[in-house]
């Protein structure tokens, strides 16, 4: 490093590391499954209030927390199954929540189109109406 250059605590070559205690990485896939957990039950919650937006965000980061977890484990693991069918699940239940997203979006826009043409038939109905009174009065 250069002068006046500081290295974060903890960083310097020198320093020993001690070795990871027995189980680490097991808490860590503990920590990473309990966190898949809960962002999926929040998915799900979303999922039931129709919250779609929320739902497909929560859906994949579960897909990517499951991810890591399989990252963790390998694919010989015997939870490997589970959580790929579980990540599957998401990504597909993800997708499907896009897929009607987008559709929303796509009526939402048709329906400001209609609705644009609506008041501009208001507004056509209301200016005849006008003209036909004031032809009525001379």
């Amino acid at each position: 490093m250069s002068d006046g250059e500081s290295e974060p605590k903890g960083t310097h070559e020198d320093e020993s590391t001690a070795p990871e205690p027995p189980g680490a990485a097991d808490l860590t896939l503990h920590e990473l499954q309990s966190e898949a957990r809960h962002l999926a039950q929040l998915a799900v919650t979303f999922d039931t209030n129709n919250d779609l937006e929320a739902a497909v965000y929560y859906y994949r980061e579960t897909w990517d927390v499951l991810n890591k977890c399989l990252s963790i484990t390998g694919q010989s693991s015997p939870t490997a199954p589970d959580m790929e069918a579980k990540r599957v699940e998401y990504m597909t239940r993800a997708q499907t929540l896009m897929d009607r997203l987008m559709k929303n979006e796509s009526n939402r826009g048709n329906q400001s189109v209609n609705s644009g043409e609506t008041s501009q038939l208001l507004r056509a109905e209301c200016l005849l109406r006008e003209a036909l009174d004031e032809d009525q009065e001379g």
